[in-house]
């Protein structure tokens, strides 16, 4: 329970400052193509066979093309194996971001991992 605190409120200090910071960074963010629907209906019973659950969910925006922003809400969802994945929902639907099978919860582990200096 400890180490999904310290992740819940890791992940929210970095979502924080990508929000507020990144359009005045000096790197370029650039597009992937991401699999998107209109809803999670092919990959919930997936995810309960995999026992992974929803860690954490973080409000926000998400850039648009045109440099516009639309509000949108990422999840975090999770096992105790550490497979995971990020899922944003738009107005739009939903997007699968990301996938993997590791989890890190140590912030100084985190940094490095990000090349953060």
């Amino acid at each position: 329970m400890k180490k999904a605190a310290y992740a819940f409120f890791a992940f929210w200090i970095l979502m924080v400052a990508f929000i507020f910071f990144a359009p005045r960074a000096d790197a370029q963010i650039f597009a992937k193509p991401v699999h998107c629907s209109n809803n999670l209906d092919s990959l919930i019973p997936l995810w309960e066979e995999e026992e992974i659950y929803p860690l954490v969910a973080l409000g926000g925006n998400s850039w648009t093309d045109d440099g516009s922003t639309i509000p949108s809400v990422m999840y975090v969802v999770v096992n105790a194996d550490g497979r995971n994945a990020i899922i944003e929902r738009t107005g739009t639907g939903f997007c699968l971001l990301s996938s993997g099978n590791v989890v890190e919860y140590n912030s100084d582990t985190i940094k490095q991992m990000m090349e953060w200096e």
